[in-house]
């Protein structure tokens, strides 16, 4: 049994992996200016002032924020702002908003997305010198308003208000009303009445999702059908008891849909209860996050880490309040064990089971979990181990993925956000589940890359062509990692077409894509960026294979939705291939506006 230096939260993992999508590394300072951003927000409908709304300015490139709130006529300002590009977006009651700004748990690593459209953000470029006014316009989102009552028509009040919806034909969270990991959006809640209003939303369908409310931990002493956590006793629209029977409502930006009233059926309560043993030696599993969901909602209480319950210090566990239905017990993570009267947390692979609620009012579980396998390794820089690092960690990636169920696009197989964090020129990486996985190193840097990785070798295998074998209860060490810092640079030109119609580079964006399977694990990922003066292009870049192509930013915008891995790879006559070798200067590079 191997117990772990250090105990890796999940939530910190996936926040983590949200902000690398790109190899990265802290910019540096930058320099003094006095440029000035001021303007007004209105409402794109009336014109009149939106007052007491967040603005928000970001630098592109270094996730700095500054903020600003408007006053009784809508005005707000920045100043002694250095040149550079930024972005601005509103934040207030009922108005449209990115949904680049929520939260959410990446779950396509291998296949990641390039960053989508953002919409309702506007973008500035300031030279440091001069300033600028803006006018901008704050469009109100659709409504859904209705009550929540009981069968003899008693409002459900302090109920719990969430939404779905439809996306590429599926039904998937919309997770501006389901509460996120970092815990700070309170939910929506019926009021005293039991009436609930959701506003701010965009146009399309949407299932209304309504629970009962909670009254504390779960054990609470009462009667047979008694319960304090009421998450499970779920309805929808108008009132079903599964996604499937639910009824859909349509909604318009600007207008409201009323009257969406749900009814409550009133079902029989039951209890799940198990206790939770550790390895061979049936140690209790004291402490394990234990997560309850429904079967048509897998993936969703995963996505925004939301566990049901936890086991005592002997293993064991209890949730009541379940209706008769389909589950998935989900049991694992962090496990406190005690050995020679010393105790430890141990990673362990998480342990599915599907239970069927049906006629027993108490329904036992009991699980086994094991240590699973653990990967450890060194990573040196130029022939020294490197210091301490967050912004360096390895990670695996299972060859065969677990596909998502239906609508949850967010669910993940939780070995993909398992970091093995640099301490002392080490990592580990422990509690992975049997399998067979690609070995990654991930980098936080800046738009230009410090280092990159050079090899990655075990026992004389190369890691970076070669997957890894785990079996449980192993220890695969003696992994070596090798970082260099002599990149490849490229110089170019983005030449705009010739006619009539009327171009600017500042209307540009240069897309650059790994264009192989090494390079997307160990390249750095997807890179946009803009030419600068006279459409001049030079970058920094790992060794390897890239697609790189010029767009306008309304063909980027077309296709955003569908710019992943494949679609290059479908269409790779189209774009430029670069093969770039370590400190090799590639110059005279020619890009041209793409045709598609």
């Amino acid at each position: 049994m191997r117990l772990t230096a250090q105990i890796i939260q999940t939530v910190l993992a996936a926040i983590v992996l949200c902000f690398s999508a790109t190899a990265v590394k802290t910019q540096p300072e930058r320099k003094p200016g006095n440029s000035s951003i001021r303007g007004t927000v209105v409402y794109s409908d009336t014109g009149r002032p939106l007052r007491h709304a967040r603005v928000s300015l970001f630098g592109v490139g270094d996730q700095r924020e500054h903020d600003s709130v408007t006053d009784l006529r809508g005005r707000f300002g920045f100043t002694d702002l250095p040149a550079g590009r930024y972005q601005i977006r509103i934040e207030a009651p009922g108005i449209l908003q990115s949904e680049t700004f929520v939260p959410r748990i990446a779950a396509t690593v291998q296949h990641r997305l390039l960053p989508s459209r953002v919409e309702f953000v506007t973008e500035v470029i300031l030279n440091g010198t001069d300033s600028i006014d803006l006018k901008l316009q704050a469009v109100r989102g659709g409504v859904i308003t209705g009550r929540v009552v009981t069968e003899d028509d008693q409002p459900v009040i302090d109920a719990d208000i969430k939404l779905l919806r439809r996306e590429n034909g599926k039904w998937v969270p919309d997770w501006t009303t389901w509460s996120n990991p970092f815990g700070d959006k309170p939910g929506l809640k019926t009021d005293a009445g039991g009436v609930y209003r959701i506003a701010g939303l965009r146009s399309g369908e949407y299932l209304v999702r309504v629970s009962e409310p909670t009254l504390g931990d779960d054990g609470i002493p009462g009667d047979e059908d008694s319960y304090s956590l009421g998450s499970f006793m779920v309805a929808y629209y108008p009132a079903a008891t599964s996604v499937k029977d639910a009824q859909a409502v349509s909604v318009t930006v600007g207008n409201e849909s009323t009257g969406i009233d749900i009814r409550m059926p009133e079902r029989a309560s039951h209890t799940l209860t198990g206790t939770v043993t550790f390895a061979s030696d049936n140690m209790p599993g004291a402490f394990v996050e234990v997560t309850i969901e429904r079967n048509d909602e897998i993936g969703y209480t995963r996505a925004t880490r939301e566990s049901t319950t936890r086991t005592d210090n002997e293993g064991k566990w209890q949730v009541a309040g379940l209706p008769p239905g389909e589950y998935l017990v989900t049991i694992g993570g962090s496990v406190l064990v005690t050995t020679a009267g010393r105790a430890d947390r141990i990673e362990t692979p998480l342990k599915r089971t599907p239970v069927r609620i049906r006629d027993k009012k108490i329904t036992v579980l009991n699980t086994t979990i094991s240590a699973g396998a653990q990967l450890e390794g060194r990573v040196i820089l130029n022939g020294k181990a490197i210091e301490d690092s967050s912004d360096i960690y390895a990670r695996v990636e299972p060859v065969t993925r677990t596909p998502a169920p239906d609508g949850a696009e967010d669910y993940a197989d939780e070995s993909r956000f398992r970091p093995g964090f640099v301490r002392q020129g080490r990592f580990e990486i422990t509690g992975l589940p049997p399998g067979t996985y690609w070995f990654l190193i991930e980098m936080r840097e800046g738009d230009a890359p410090a280092v990159y990785v050079k090899s990655v070798t075990r026992k004389g295998v190369d890691l970076m062509q070669t997957s890894v074998k785990l079996t449980d209860n192993t220890v695969f060490d003696d992994v070596v990692v090798t970082l260099a810092t002599d990149l490849a640079s490229v110089e170019g030109q983005v030449t705009l077409p010739e006619g009539p119609a009327k171009q600017s580079l500042s209307d540009v964006i240069v897309v650059i894509v790994p264009a192989n399977d090494v390079t997307r694990r160990f390249g750095g990922g997807t890179r946009t960026m803009q030419p600068g003066a006279r459409g001049k292009l030079t970058f920094t870049s790992a060794p390897g294979e890239y697609f790189i192509t010029a767009l306008t930013k309304a063909q980027y915008d077309k296709l955003a939705p569908q710019l992943n891995y494949e679609y290059f790879d479908k269409n790779a006559e189209v774009f430029q291939r670069l093969k770039l070798r370590a400190g090799e200067k590639t110059k005279g590079l020619t890009l041209q506006i793409a045709d598609k």
